[in-house]
């Protein structure tokens, strides 16, 4: 099991770096920019995501037919 030290960001704070670093905390996202473990932490995590996505796409079906939302508007009941 590893265990990471705690000055080092966590997985959520990870996850908030590779979305968007402003949305860490000050004193966080200051050791973020400085911490090249924690900068590369984040790479392999976006890496993972992007294979993912890459593999979701690759093994979703197409679907049968277009999806299409019907024109027809309905009359609104009065009352």
């Amino acid at each position: 099991m590893k265990h990471q030290r705690a000055d080092h960001l966590s997985y959520d704070e990870l996850l908030n770096a590779v979305v968007d670093p402003q949305d860490l905390a000050e004193d966080r996202r200051r050791h973020f920019e400085h911490c090249p473990q924690c900068k590369h932490a984040a790479q392999r995590l976006e890496q993972r995501y992007t294979r993912l996505g890459r593999m979701a796409r690759r093994m979703t079906p197409e679907p049968a037919q277009a999806f299409r939302v019907s024109q027809k508007t309905r009359p609104v009941s009065r009352w």
